[in-house]
């Protein structure tokens, strides 16, 4: 027989201290247990790690805004990042860089957070790398290089020995006492005319030298035109007929006549009397031809000096049209003493000052008031009988020392841009110092009048730099930075590539200003040409 024992074990409740027995299913729970766990939030943004896709980081969580960085984090919690959400913000603008110069099309930006092109939208022309807003401009290369829509300007700049065109005269003949250039036989090329009043024994000669002009070219009396006259110092061309072309007046104050060549007219190769070839003569004395000017453009009024009349006073007489003839002595504004010398060469020229439609007169008187120099301004409709210039001039520009002012006068376009004309007048400076200046005088709708100074009147002034070099010994206007505004050409018949040079080594020097032009003294060129003797010069 097999005895069975059961022993029967009570449990007590350590919270209660009761006894609990087996099996009775209202055991107390175990606190220490954690039989549920609680999702937690570790970076404290108000996320759980359930929502949260990165718990570490409190700018990341469903309710964050997506944006640009360079780490492409999901800020949102939404899957995607950067570009690839559509509520991203912080995006950049970008252009299409298509010629990888850093600069992009304008056209079509882009908006993204990685870069999709250049962030400069300033590129013109995005197939060249070379263009864009921070390239050099070059200039004369037809291209925008810059994209400041202007093709840039080729300016002259610094000391030039060697010229684009260099001219040669054999026979005997002086190239360049005076010269211009104009399209005398109509075939689309310029010719420069050139005068040597030495030629023959001083019986004086006038070269044309036909187009195109470029490089070194010899040219012969066997080769060219040689007009026989005795030409003085001052030859200027200019519309004298109004139909559009230039025309040439050459004047000759030894022969005392002043020759008009027409533009059309036929010329054959070697000696030949200008006066035979010339369309008009007109003729005078006391050295009638000494200055010559056109001061129009269309059917011109004609200005004619003979700087000797009266005892040296000098006289400037005005006429127009084609027809020559004879000038008395009777028929001149006369300068204001003996040896004053008005109607000296280049000392005569025109311009539309005050904008009314009629050309003015500028006239040099360069030793009037005891060398020192006037200009006299007479506007445009004159009137007056001859006699003295004093006395029918509207104004008049004076100055404090010996400055042989009015030397040099030359119409300067419209320098400053306002659409009136302005003018140049240059003095050669003090007898001992010779340095010479040059003043601009601007155009305005309120007329000159009266006694002005050359030293505080004037728009600007430049000035030479060394003893004698004679700045201002001829003016010539021209644009040739083609910048749509007049540049001026000095000849500087002493100027001296040293600072203290003996006196035969007048070498000379032609001498570029572009402007603008404005204070009261300025010195600096932009260009110049030495050594080269610039007793004259073209403008182009």
């Amino acid at each position: 027989m097999r005895l069975t024992t059961i022993v029967l074990l009570a449990c007590t409740d350590p919270g209660t201290g009761d006894s609990v027995e087996a099996g009775d299913s209202d055991l107390p729970e175990d606190s220490s247990v954690d039989s549920d766990p609680q999702p937690v939030d570790e970076d404290g943004d108000g996320y759980d790690s359930t929502v949260d896709c990165d718990d570490t980081d409190p700018d990341v969580n469903p309710g964050a805004q997506e944006v640009c960085d360079d780490n492409a984090t999901d800020e949102d919690c939404d899957g995607v990042a950067d570009d690839a959400d559509d509520s991203a913000t912080g995006q950049r603008t970008w252009y299409v860089d298509n010629d990888g110069d850093g600069y992009g099309e304008e056209a079509g930006p882009i908006l993204s957070c990685a870069p999709a092109g250049a962030e400069n939208p300033d590129d013109c022309d995005d197939t060249d790398g070379d263009v864009h807003s921070d390239a050099e401009e070059v200039c004369g290369d037809g291209i925008d290089n810059d994209c400041d829509t202007d093709l840039g300007v080729c300016r002259l700049e610094g000391e030039l020995g060697e010229p684009v065109f260099q001219l040669t005269l054999t026979d005997g003949v002086q190239a360049g006492r005076t010269l211009d250039w104009l399209d005398l036989d109509l075939d689309g090329h310029q010719a420069l005319v050139v005068s040597d009043p030495g030629y023959d024994s001083w019986a004086g000669g006038v070269t044309v030298v036909y187009g195109p002009l470029s490089g070194e070219m010899t040219v012969s009396v066997a080769t060219a035109p040689l007009l026989l006259a005795d030409i003085g110092y001052d030859a200027r061309a200019g519309d004298v007929d109004g139909d559009g072309n230039l025309d040439m007046l050459l004047g000759s104050d030894d022969e005392e006549e002043v020759y008009l060549l027409l533009a059309g007219t036929s010329l054959t190769t070697g000696e030949q009397e200008l006066a035979d070839v010339a369309a008009a003569v007109w003729t005078g004395n006391n050295d009638f031809g000494s200055a010559v000017a056109i001061l129009g453009d269309s059917v011109a009024e004609l200005a004619f000096g003979a700087h000797s009349i009266s005892n040296g006073k000098g006289g400037v007489f005005v006429t127009s049209g084609t027809d020559g003839g004879s000038v008395s002595t009777s028929d001149y504004w006369t300068g204001g003493g003996s040896y004053d010398r008005l109607g000296s060469p280049g000392s005569i020229g025109g311009a539309d000052l005050d904008g009314d439609g009629l050309v003015d007169l500028v006239a040099g008187e360069m030793y009037g008031d005891s060398y020192v120099g006037l200009a006299h301004v007479l506007y445009g409709g004159w009137t007056a009988d001859p006699g003295a210039m004093a006395d029918v001039r509207d104004a008049v520009f004076v100055v404090g020392e010996d400055w042989r002012m009015g030397h040099e006068v030359a119409a300067a376009g419209d320098v400053d841009g306002d659409g009136l004309d302005d003018f140049w007048v240059a003095g050669l400076g003090e007898l001992d110092a010779g340095w010479g200046r040059v003043g601009l005088i601007s155009g305005s709708t309120t007329r000159l009048e009266g006694e002005l100074s050359f030293e505080s009147d004037v728009s600007a002034l430049i000035v030479g730099d060394r003893d004698d070099e004679m700045l201002g010994s001829r003016l010539e206007v021209g644009d040739l930075d083609a910048d749509g505004t007049p540049g001026l050409l000095c000849g500087s018949s002493q100027y001296f590539p040293t600072a203290a040079p003996p006196i035969e080594d007048n070498t000379g020097s032609v001498r570029l200003f572009h402007g603008p032009f404005e204070g009261s003294t300025l010195s600096s060129t932009a260009a110049s040409w030495s050594p080269w003797a610039s007793r004259s010069c073209a403008s182009a």
